[in-house]
């Protein structure tokens, strides 16, 4: 059994796992947040990987999924939740009041690292995370110099690891590719969470920096830490100064139109990090967070971005121009 420390904005975690594959997929994308060990009485959350049989297969689920195959939409209890997801392949058993996250999958690579990392910890986690104001958001996020953040806010496919890549290359400072998180103690803050970023090998042949990796792995996608192709560029704050809504075209100029109030939250909302609980206490957790939401909305400007591959060099420019006009 392998097992890992992390403080995660001091949310104590620990993870362990029955199978390598499993771990390395949560352990190396948390390695921001790794540490040799947690302060003694902390609160600690525990998260649990564990293997489970291959579909087909004859062999028994692991406890305590034994008796859960049959479920399969997510469901909460006042200190419980349960999800099934991919037809049995992956399973996560959330206790609440132990602070105890189970989770199990097929040790597939298909599924590693994602979607298994967003269900294994950031969907689980952001439970206690909510509750010390902090908030996902499923985005990337870079910034200038100064500190003013640009979050680049998508559903997959959208191009926001792609386009925070082109943005750090270009000058810009790096904090996530995929979920930063939010907070507003006093004013809006987005915080860094620098997993590994994931490219395409059609779309990472367009940076030149990529060529080494690309020649020593192999899959259809590219797994870095930033860090190790440009050291120094990850920043662990920035203030919010634009919000750009990207996506991606086969054809056509690249086109940048400004959103109103009304259609910027639509689009927060939809941008699938918001969840209502309605057990206690998340309800006061899934308030703040929708205030949080209404409050970037009404005091960021936000812009719909569409674009080409061809554009993709050039996004940079316009994101300082828009910095520059706000």
């Amino acid at each position: 059994m392998q097992k890992a420390y992390f403080d995660i904005y001091g949310l104590p975690l620990v993870l362990t796992a029955d199978h390598p594959l499993l771990f390395q997929t949560v352990a190396e994308d948390l390695k921001p947040f790794r540490t040799s060990r947690l302060p003694a009485g902390a609160r600690r959350v525990q998260l649990d990987l564990r293997t489970l049989p291959s579909p087909g297969s004859n062999r028994p689920y692991p406890p305590p999924f034994g008796g859960q195959e049959e479920i399969a939409v997510h469901h909460t209890l006042p200190d419980r939740a349960l999800t099934r997801y991919g037809r049995s392949s992956m399973l996560v058993l959330h206790d609440i009041k132990r602070r105890v996250i189970q989770a199990a999958a097929v040790p597939d690579r298909s599924l590693l690292p994602d979607p298994a990392y967003h269900y294994f910890f950031t969907q689980s986690v952001h439970y206690w995370l909510r509750t010390r104001g902090f908030f996902f958001l499923h985005a990337g996020c870079v910034s200038d110099p100064s500190g003013n953040g640009i979050l680049i806010i998508g559903g997959p496919g959208a191009g926001k690891t792609t386009l925070s890549f082109s943005a750090v290359r270009d000058g810009f400072q790096f904090l996530s590719d995929e979920q930063p998180l939010l907070s507003r103690k006093g004013q809006l803050q987005v915080h860094a969470f620098p997993r590994r970023l994931r490219l395409n090998r059609s779309v990472a042949a367009l940076f030149p920096e990529l060529k080494g990796l690309a020649q020593k792995s192999s899959g259809p996608r590219l797994a870095f830490h930033l860090e190790k192709i440009y050291p120094g560029k990850v920043r662990p704050h920035c203030r919010p100064r634009l919000l750009i809504f990207p996506q991606f075209r086969t054809t056509g100029a690249a086109r940048c139109v400004g959103l109103n109030t009304q259609q910027t939250l639509k689009r927060l909302l939809k941008s699938g990090q918001f969840v209502c609980y309605l057990n206690d206490p998340p309800p006061q957790s899934s308030a703040r967070h929708l205030e949080l939401l209404n409050h970037l909305a009404e005091t960021v400007p936000a812009y719909a971005l569409t674009y080409g591959r061809w554009d993709l060099l050039r996004i940079p420019r316009l994101f300082r121009q828009l910095l520059e006009s706000k």
